[in-house]
């Protein structure tokens, strides 16, 4: 049952093929004895295997592995710098007796320690969350931006984080509740890069939030005010940027306005 869309081997055995099944895609294998007919068909003695969730545990073990490798390139990148300069200061200190250069070298080893710590961290939570993949921040506020017409953006920074598709709905409701809530007509989404994290931040013009209700807004099942039952929700979107490993909270933006602010897990990538 189903539309065969393509096989990976016609000549392999047994055959595995990418199938459309009710509007979505699964994976079946096919064992059994093919038999070439007339039309150019091919008529199977056997039986097929639905091996969609085998298919998607090993692309998920390929990226993983994808990931690792690239964590392997930067840790390499990152200790030979300071070894070279171990290296050195050893050489320096050798020859004139610098204590300066024993200095250095504790402090080379020091950040090599905290390098390999901080990339040891980076390595469980990829091996733990290989289900999530890498997103360019800018490509989904350009989306945020071209469904928003009649509100002025500014978008400074760029950067890659962890998360999924849902992580479109968060940035589109926060832009919802701003409008909604906040009567803004500007959002400026500033995205600045850190050691182990991007930081995303939604800054509107509006009315912000009212103070007495400011340590409320994250809770399940609060609202506030005549349209409170539009978007998602402040718990939902604090949720899922938990699940993603990361965090949300709000300030107030001045000299009026909210500002929210999202800290999600930073893909790292290869320094050239």
């Amino acid at each position: 049952e189903g539309i065969i869309k393509s096989a990976e081997s016609l000549e392999s055995f047994p055959l595995t093929f990418r199938c459309l099944k009710d509007g979505e895609v699964i994976w079946i294998e096919a064992r059994g004895t093919p038999t070439p007919l007339a039309d150019g068909g091919m008529l199977w003695d056997g039986f097929f295997l639905d091996i969609t969730e085998r298919k998607h545990v090993e692309e998920e073990s390929k990226i993983n592995r994808q990931r690792l490798r690239m964590l392997n390139k930067i840790i390499q990148h990152d200790l030979t710098n300071d070894f070279i300069v171990i290296e050195s200061a050893v050489y320096v200190f050798k020859e004139n007796s610098n204590a300066d250069m024993l200095d250095e070298i504790e402090k080379r080893v020091k950040k090599s320690l905290a390098t390999i710590e901080n990339y040891r961290e980076y390595e469980s939570f990829i091996d733990s969350n290989a289900e999530l993949k890498e997103l360019n921040v800018n490509e989904l506020i350009n989306e945020i931006i071209y469904e928003f017409p009649t509100v002025k953006f500014n978008v400074e920074g760029s950067g890659y984080v962890f998360a999924d598709e849902a992580l479109f709905s968060v940035f589109k409701n926060l832009t919802t509740n701003s409008i909604t809530h906040g009567n803004s007509s500007m959002i400026n989404i500033i995205i600045t890069s850190h050691e182990n994290f991007i930081e995303i931040r939604f800054e509107d013009n509006g009315q912000g939030i009212p103070k007495d209700i400011k340590d409320k807004i994250f809770d399940e099942g609060f609202f506030y005010g005549e349209k409170g039952h539009s978007g998602i929700g402040l718990f939902i979107i604090k949720n899922i940027i938990e699940s993603y490993g990361g965090f949300v909270s709000y300030e107030d933006n001045q000299p009026d306005g909210a500002v929210f602010v999202i800290k999600l897990r930073k893909v790292l990538k290869q320094r050239l």
